[in-house]
């Protein structure tokens, strides 16, 4: 039912009584003095209700509607069903529960049956938004109900409170203030870390190479509630075993990795794993697997060096016993010297870009680079800069007394150096006390440095290894840089002096070796460090260039091991038949991702003329992508794989979030409890009162129709005078 409300005050009448006399003057006079006095009155009579009708806009007319409560009010049960509802950590009668299946039986109840006796009783699940079922949007879920539930009273919330999608839920519990709506919660599960030992953040790369020896580190978290001695154990499918004994105190958690040397080719399954707990209530962390690919690959090395000293030798020694590198030597003899030959010796500097692009990893050494008499020209340098920016190739700076490094700052190898050196020492420093390396944090356990199975046991062989007498003067590592190892005892402004240090340039990586007596590591043990030491380099530094390679097509990906959502991108690296890099060519390359679904993407050519070309996609979907990079002619074709690995937006195990809870039922007055509270919550839910009379208020004076009502007797007015010839 409704009817019409005014709000009138004594100014609010004057202001209508002198409307009303003042237009009804007019007409009056205007009626008088017409010959056909009728027709004059009915030609005012619009003019003046008009005026009338304005005038009562003073008194804001309203339409009340009253609803009258024919119908029971709403009570609608919201449960969550999203993936972290299976967190088994809820005691129930029968032991250990999930979280789903506590609400389940809270829902079942009869205290819930007996709400129907004054309310309508809904029940409706909810998770994540459209699209993207595996997370929660309590946001979305409470704003939905009130807007299908218009008799809604009150809401019962069944959930652990961890929302990830969506809007702050205040924000829905804003308009359930609004609208006089409660919402009762029941948080289930634990607030708290629940007694586990977990597996997580296990890194194994895509694929490595034959006899390389893979890093693969893990985190082990301990959340039981006391001390733990362990053995976190990694087996491969190949049949190789290793494990560690970690001890962690309650909540405390352990970084390490294993060392893992593939003796076949193939695809492999390395698994790492921690025994079960009497006290572990999820085992489903204790292990993890990972899938690695080996494959045979022969990297290509260019040693660049100005005379034979004893590091050159021992360098190309080793990299020429090693049956996975082909080493090609360039050095520079000085005046006076005849010239040497062998195996792998070239003449001159590969003067193309076609000739260089072969090689995977360059080692330059103590050669000067740019000026007049330079052994390397600044066209040469900018070459060795193309190789690594756009090839993604390795180069390996190898200082020495002759002072060469000292011209590389004003030559295009300049942005690539690591290290800011020291302009006053351009010959290094030279002492008769032997130093050695120390590693830092990031170099105890770095794959380059990596010669015995723990970062303390590596710490400490490293402090063993013979010292060395001449080191590059440093001033301090560049921003962006990763320093492995400084020196044992000198220090300058910023710290101890920076002599094994990496970075990223480009697409590829820089390596800076500051001292050059690497090879006296081989006293009384022969060649397992030193040429352990150089085998990792050079695979370290040569491992982006093949991550997938075929005889046409050099494809690389970053990340190396994409999540799902992860953006890839894609750098891709054409040659012709003869070997050549393709340049200004139309590639494209067709991703099938695990369902079947396709996408092409063209691959954009890079400024260079190295023949790379870039492009990006989105791994929406997880598991094997299948990507083949083509062109019209037909003269390219290659195809790759990339596994995307699962992303769980919410995983099972993790804490529940009742103060998220707690707000919305402050907020609505309503009120929380946990799964033991349930009956109370209930029973607050049953003595909520009445909501009163719901009356919906339709302001008429301000609708669009109020104002249009005095334009159209207007109009009917200004017709009237013109048929009457009046105007």
């Amino acid at each position: 039912m409704s009817h019409l409300v005014f709000t009138i005050s004594l100014w609010d009448w004057l202001a209508v009584a002198a409307t009303v006399l003042v237009f009804g003057a007019f007409a009056y006079l205007n009626t008088r003095r017409a010959e056909r006095r009728l027709r004059a009155f009915l030609i005012e009579l619009p003019r003046l209700a008009a005026a009338v009708f304005l005038a009562c806009t003073l008194f804001e007319p309203e339409r009340v509607e009253v609803d009258p409560h024919e119908r029971k009010p709403e009570a609608l049960f919201l449960v969550d069903s999203s993936p972290s509802m299976e967190t088994k950590d809820e005691v129930a009668s029968d032991g250990m529960v999930t979280r789903s299946a506590l609400a389940k039986g809270l829902v079942d109840q009869p205290a819930v049956a007996a709400l129907g006796e004054r309310y309508e009783v809904g029940i409706e699940h909810f998770a994540g938004t459209a699209g993207a079922p595996d997370g929660t949007d309590i946001e979305e879920a409470l704003r939905e109900a009130l807007a299908s539930h218009p008799s809604l009273r009150a809401v019962v919330l069944l959930s652990d409170g961890d929302w990830n999608m969506g809007q702050e839920p205040a924000a829905a519990a804003l308009r359930y203030q609004a609208r006089d709506v409660s919402v009762f919660a029941i948080g289930l599960g634990r607030d708290r870390e629940q007694p586990d030992v977990r597996i997580e953040d296990v890194r194994v790369p895509s694929f490595c190479v034959l006899n390389e020896r893979v890093m693969i580190p893990f985190t082990v978290r301990n959340h039981l509630r006391r001390s733990l001695d362990t053995t976190v154990s990694l087996d491969s499918s190949d049949g190789q075993r290793d494990s560690k004994t970690v001890s962690l105190a309650p909540g405390g958690v352990l970084r390490d990795s294993f060392l893992w040397r593939p003796t076949a080719l193939g695809d492999f399954t390395v698994r790492l794993t921690v025994p079960e707990e009497r006290d572990d209530e999820d085992l489903t962390n204790n292990a993890v697997s990972s899938t690695i690919s080996v494959r045979r690959e022969l990297i290509k090395v260019l040693v660049i060096e100005s005379r034979p000293r004893w590091e050159y030798r021992y360098i190309r020694n080793a990299l020429f016993r090693d049956p996975g590198v082909e080493v090609h030597t360039l050095l520079f003899h000085q005046a006076g010297m005849t010239r040497g030959g062998g195996p792998g010796y070239l003449d001159a500097f590969p003067e193309s870009k076609d000739q260089l692009s072969s090689y995977d990893v360059v080692f330059l050494g103590d050669v000067t680079v740019g000026g007049t008499d330079a052994m390397l020209t600044s066209e040469q340098a900018e070459l060795l800069r193309g190789l690594v920016e756009k090839q993604a190739s390795g180069l390996i700076f190898m200082p020495g007394p002759g002072g060469g490094q000292s011209t590389i700052a004003d030559s295009p190898l300049g942005d690539l150096y690591p290290v800011v050196l020291d302009p006053a020492a351009p010959n290094g420093v030279g002492s008769g006390i032997p130093a050695t390396l120390g590693l830092t944090d990031l170099g105890s356990d770095h794959l380059l440095t990596s010669l015995a199975d723990s970062p303390a046991a590596n710490r400490a062989l490293w402090r063993q290894l013979p010292g060395f007498y001449w080191y590059a003067a440093v001033l301090r590592a560049k921003p962006g840089s990763d320093v492995l190892a400084v020196h044992s005892v000198a220090r300058g402004e910023w710290g101890r002096i920076p002599l094994l240090v990496t970075r990223p340039s480009g697409n590829g990586r820089v390596l800076f070796m500051g001292t050059d007596s690497a090879w006296r590591w081989r006293r009384g043990v022969e060649d397992r460090y030193h040429y352990r030491f150089w085998g990792q380099v050079v695979r370290w530094m040569a491992h982006r260039r093949h991550v997938a390679a075929g005889r046409s097509v050099r494809l690389f990906h970053t990340p190396e091991r994409p999540v799902q959502g992860d953006t890839v991108d894609l750098r891709v690296t054409a040659f012709d038949a003869a070997g050549f890099p393709l340049d200004n060519a139309s590639l494209q390359c067709r991703i099938t991702g695990p369902q079947g679904e396709t996408r092409d993407l063209d691959l954009q050519s890079e400024a260079g003329g190295w023949g790379t070309y870039m492009g990006s996609f989105k791994a929406e979907a997880a598991g094997e992508h299948v990507l083949n990079v083509t062109n019209p002619t037909g003269s390219v074709a290659f195809e790759t794989r990339i596994e995307v690995v699962g992303k769980t937006r919410e995983p099972v195990g993790r804490p529940a979030r009742h103060e998220v809870l707690r707000e919305i039922s402050r907020l609505t007055d309503g009120q929380f409890g946990d799964a033991r509270q349930a009956g109370e919550v209930l029973a607050s839910l049953q003595s909520l009162p009445e909501r009163d009379e719901q009356a919906r208020r339709i302001r008429l004076w301000c609708t669009w129709w109020w104002g249009l009502v005095p334009l159209l007797l207007m109009g009917m007015h200004w017709i009237a005078r013109k048929a009457s010839g009046l105007i």
